[in-house]
């Protein structure tokens, strides 16, 4: 997959910063917490949370797999002294580098274009620091459904087959019953209707290290 074209999402992402600010909201972030931001993208939703601290400041790190969406969270955080700084770090959500370093990891519109959530869950828990919680969300099965079955019947289609013979999806739209199988961790999870429809069905993750829950 080539990278994003940053610009343009950071000016077309208000869906997505929606769905993250009641991400936020659960989150609950609290002063003096360590939190880090799993797929900051250009780092909107990564200054929100910084800025809905009860108290005072958090410290946030943004991290994300591209590079062009990193160069513009670059470019778009404030560098007012005042700010508590927002680190953010190239990286992927599945290998994540760091150990006990986070209160709590904080992730939206994300998890889909991970394929091997198994491997995100591991690393998050191996991320947290003890009683720290995993607060997410991402499109779940049925996101995009009527789009991607009219797109898998032109893939099929003779005019564009040899085209996508080796064509496999970037993302892993998951269910609540796989996310909460057994060698999952103990999640609670539940497959949620958006009531705009602009995306269908979202898993939202909220998590403790000694308990899990999805939303």
């Amino acid at each position: 997959m080539t990278d994003w074209d940053a610009s343009r999402y950071h000016r077309v992402s208000e869906p997505q910063f929606d769905w993250g600010q009641r991400v936020i909201a659960r989150l609950k972030p609290v002063a003096g917490e360590r939190i880090l931001d799993l797929g900051c993208g250009t780092a909107r939703l990564t200054q929100e949370i910084q800025r809905a601290s009860a108290g005072g400041a958090v410290a946030v790190v943004g991290l994300d797999r591209s590079g062009s969406m990193l160069a513009v969270a670059r470019a778009s955080i404030p560098h007012a002294e005042t700010a508590a700084p927002v680190l953010l770090v190239h990286a992927d959500g599945a290998a994540l580098p760091f150990r006990s370093a986070f209160d709590a990891v904080f992730s939206a519109a994300t998890l889909h274009w991970i394929p091997d959530h198994q491997a995100v869950f591991a690393s998050v828990a191996v991320a947290l620091d003890a009683g720290g919680r995993f607060v997410a969300q991402c499109g779940g099965r049925g996101n995009l459904q009527r789009m991607l079955e009219h797109t898998s019947q032109l893939q099929a289609s003779a005019i564009y087959r040899e085209y996508f013979h080796d064509w496999r999806d970037p993302w892993n739209f998951a269910g609540a019953e796989e996310t909460a199988a057994p060698g999952a961790a103990s999640f609670d999870c539940l497959l949620q209707p958006n009531e705009k429809r602009a995306k269908p069905n979202s898993v939202v993750k909220v998590c403790k290290t000694d308990r899990r829950y999805i939303e």
